[in-house]
């Protein structure tokens, strides 16, 4: 979520300062918005961010238990998570076979043959059985 709209680098200056103030979903639940915008003030839309953060975490909290949900459906219901976020929790935090399609991956997966797709939703639901 941090990663929308801005780089790598960006996230990472503040998410060592973010994860020892708040070191787990129930602190960020507790969190207050104005604490965690001051946090990840840098980083592009972060008061979006960080209404999210607090939003998602007391989700996990009182409606999955403190789990991170595990099925794609539930994690795009979540505020502030779309398909692309939800492809890389699946991917990097269950080791699902899943790629995030952003507009760079549309492009050159296009661009070398392993899709002929218009658009985004297409090249992230082609299975691989239709190349080009």
């Amino acid at each position: 979520m941090l990663s929308a709209q801005t780089t790598d680098e960006g996230v990472n200056k503040v998410t060592p300062r973010l994860f020892k103030e708040y070191p787990d979903e129930k602190s960020l639940a507790q969190g207050k918005q104005e604490d965690l915008e001051e946090i990840i003030q840098t980083i592009g839309i972060y008061k979006n961010k960080s209404s999210n953060i607090i939003k998602i975490s007391n989700v996990i909290v009182d409606v999955y238990h403190g789990m991170v949900p595990r099925t794609y459906d539930e994690l795009i219901k979540l505020n502030g998570v779309g398909r692309k976020t939800a492809n890389v929790v699946l991917s990097v935090g269950f080791g699902e076979q899943r790629i995030a399609i952003a507009t760079h991956v549309f492009r050159v997966s296009n661009r070398i043959g392993l899709v002929d797709e218009k658009n985004v939703l297409a090249t992230e639901k082609n299975d691989g059985s239709n190349p080009s």
